[in-house]
């Protein structure tokens, strides 16, 4: 009798409840499955990114689009493109076709386990493998990050046109109107086609069927999905804003107050009591009392377990408060943007299981009620995981709190290269640009060098005149005498006309007084300028005062070999393996690649790590306040006034700056 009234029970409908109620069932279930989903993305992905740094390696540490033309015909090429496409396959699977299944499951009243999700997902990518479902999978790795229409995955979220790229179509009006029209074109092609994964997946339609489908949903349904979603977009909106203020902005205003009763020029750091590699315990002892206006100190054996020089001063109360109060603001800081994560995490998965509901209302029928999630009693792993979350933001709080100017105070100043001689201020490549750097306190400038017909070196950007001067003839295709009739007109608007310059005029300017970094460019830029210019450079003395660098690996290459007494560079936008490991002195990377590793592994070589083109507010204060040693930008002014921020923040918005995206 107990087992068939087991039976019965079991076999019983689920109850019916409603699409809100679901939604609250289902938010622990899709926190945790996200978590999950995580980890088993983390380990094919760490395996194939290895396998490609490997191959990448085995042409000599990195294949970069500085070397891009040896790669085309390299046996890498076919081998870095399967393992990428293994690598942007797993990323489809778990964040994409993974999660349409667990919340068509969630919908249905199945239970949903994230092996079960990720085995329908891998099931399912045979559909996608013809043309049209290739297309689908290129679309969403590379289209929706710039129009922002449909899925996408984190492998490509931040992908985007490189800025020097972006400079290039925004000066031209018909290069601009281009780019408008292809961004409007793929939104309106991903509008279009919105609900086609879900039915490729869900229903197990073909390509073709699906993106039918979607135009069909569209056509009948478009203006509630419309709506629908706007309204659903702006009330999760209004819940991150809460969860922002609650999480980040309040706590932070109370420790911003707290911390303007703090003494002003302390210095609390404990790493520096043992730190006596950069100064003498004497040295320290003098500073220490011209900051904290101690007179009498005495030295001191320990400090919290660490081995402390006689002469060191001791602890006092002062430090105790500030190590303290560094302490609560990474707490607050790291504990408040994890919460603010989670939060942005379930507004995301909820909007995926408001999408798939409409996908199936749309299909099948409206209804008001939902089958009930069925019971689990295993949250208790959840509530682990989250404990030790907590534990590790408290530890490493404590951490950041003892050791802040390790973690936090960059040990120089990141230096300013303006970009085209004097970047914005004034014209490019000109005289005029040098002296613009030097005002603003730049290190150096970075110049475009090509040769002439007659075997002069002349300074200009572009791989003809036409654009600053209105002729249409390349340097190596004029004579310096020719050139030297051309006049650039002023960029910056004052109407003045100023002649092209040679790269021995700009030598004259910048000797002992900053740094050419000078770039090999166009046709011209082969080993017999690299010959020219060591020539000119130490006939001029100033083999100190300039750097080679170039796009052209092989050149530099050649450079860095032959003429080892000069510095040297190489310019690149992509690259995979460790770049370290490339025949040159400094790394010169475009800025969405200069990543804290990237940077690590060239610093760790010995070499220099420098940022081109840095010229938006964001891109600046990022890197400004970062390991790298340059950047290159165009916007001088901009840098300076960024750095004064910088230098101006208190303690509380340095680990804010530092650690807020540390759970991204």
């Amino acid at each position: 009798m107990k087992r068939n009234r087991k039976n019965r029970e079991f076999s019983q409908e689920p109850k019916q409840i409603s699409f809100r109620r679901l939604t609250l069932e289902t938010l622990p279930e899709m926190w945790g499955f996200q978590i999950l989903a995580a980890l088993l993305m983390a380990v094919p992905a760490s395996l194939l990114s290895k396998l490609m740094a490997w191959t990448a390696e085995s042409a000599g540490g990195a294949v970069t689009t500085a070397d891009g033309k040896e790669l085309l015909f390299s046996w890498r090429t076919p081998v870095l493109l399967l393992l990428g496409g293994f690598l942007v396959f797993w990323y489809v699977i778990m964040e994409i076709f993974a999660q349409i299944h667990m919340h068509e499951d969630v919908l249905n009243g199945r239970r949903a386990g994230i092996l079960q999700e990720a085995g329908k997902g891998i099931r399912s990518f045979r559909r996608f493998l013809s043309p049209a479902g290739l297309l689908i999978l290129l679309y969403i790795f590379i289209a929706v990050p710039l129009c922002g229409i449909g899925f996408s995955i984190s492998l490509s979220r931040a992908f985007y046109i490189p800025n020097f790229i972006m400079d290039v179509i925004k000066a031209a009006p018909l290069y601009a109107f281009a780019y408008g029209a292809l961004i409007l074109a793929l939104a309106w092609a991903g509008y279009r086609s919105i609900f086609s994964v879900h039915a490729m997946l869900i229903d197990g339609m073909t390509p073709a069927e699906a993106k039918k489908e979607s135009r069909r949903i569209l056509k009948t349904h478009g203006r509630k999905f419309i709506s629908g979603m706007l309204k659903h977009i702006f009330f999760l909106l209004l819940i991150l804003t809460a969860a922002y203020l609650v999480f980040s902005f309040l706590p932070c205003a109370v420790l911003e107050d707290m911390g303007k009763g703090l003494p002003q020029g302390y210095n609390a750091d404990i790493l520096r009591f043992a730190d006596t590699s950069a100064q003498t315990a004497a040295e320290y002892t003098d500073s220490f009392n011209s900051t904290a206006g101690m007179d009498n100190l005495t030295g001191t054996d320990s400090v919290a377990g660490l081995n402390i020089p006689s002469g060191t001063p001791p602890l006092t109360e002062t430090h105790i408060a500030v190590i303290f109060y560094r302490f609560l603001c990474c707490l607050a800081v790291l504990m408040g943007s994890y919460l603010d994560s989670v939060a942005l995490l379930l507004c995301g998965a909820y909007l995926m299981l408001r999408f798939t509901r409409y996908y199936l209302e749309f299909t099948r029928g409206a209804r008001a009620f939902w089958p009930e999630r069925p019971r689990k009693s295993r949250y208790g792993w959840k509530l682990l995981i989250l404990m030790g979350v907590f534990a590790l933001i408290f530890l490493l709080s404590v951490l950041a709190g003892l050791f802040y100017h390790q973690f936090f105070v960059c040990p120089e100043p990141v230096k300013i290269i303006a970009h085209r001689a004097g970047g914005t201020e004034a014209s490019e490549n000109s005289i005029e640009g040098l002296y613009a750097a030097m005002e603003y306190g730049c290190y150096g400038s970075e110049i475009d060098v090509q040769r002439t017909k007659d075997g002069y070196y002349i300074i200009n950007h572009d791989s003809d005149f036409k654009r600053l001067t209105g002729t249409a003839k390349s340097p190596q295709d004029m004579t310096l005498e020719e050139i030297r009739m051309l006049r650039i007109k002023d960029t910056t608007g004052s109407g003045a006309e100023l002649p092209i310059v040679t790269l021995e005029e700009m030598l004259d300017v910048m000797k002992g007084k900053g740094k050419l970094y000078i770039e090999l460019k166009g046709g011209t830029a082969d080993r017999q300028m690299v010959d020219d210019l060591a020539r000119i450079l130490r006939e001029k003395d100033c083999v100190q005062d300039a750097a080679l660098i170039s796009l052209n690996y092989s050149v530099i290459d050649y450079a860095e070999d032959t003429y080892p007494e000069f510095e040297t560079g190489t310019l690149f936008f992509a690259g995979i393996g460790n770049v370290a490991r490339l025949n040159c002195d400094l790394l010169i990377m475009e800025e969405q690649i200069a990543t804290d590793f990237r940077v690590e592994q060239v610093h760790n070589a010995g070499k220099q790590a420098i940022v081109w083109t840095v010229n938006t507010a964001q891109s600046m204060y990022r890197f400004l306040d970062s390991g790298v040693d340059a950047v290159i930008t165009d916007e001088i002014r901009l840098a300076q006034e960024t750095q004064q921020k910088l230098d101006e923040r208190s303690d509380l918005q340095v680990i804010k700056d530092k650690l807020a995206g540390i759970w991204e």
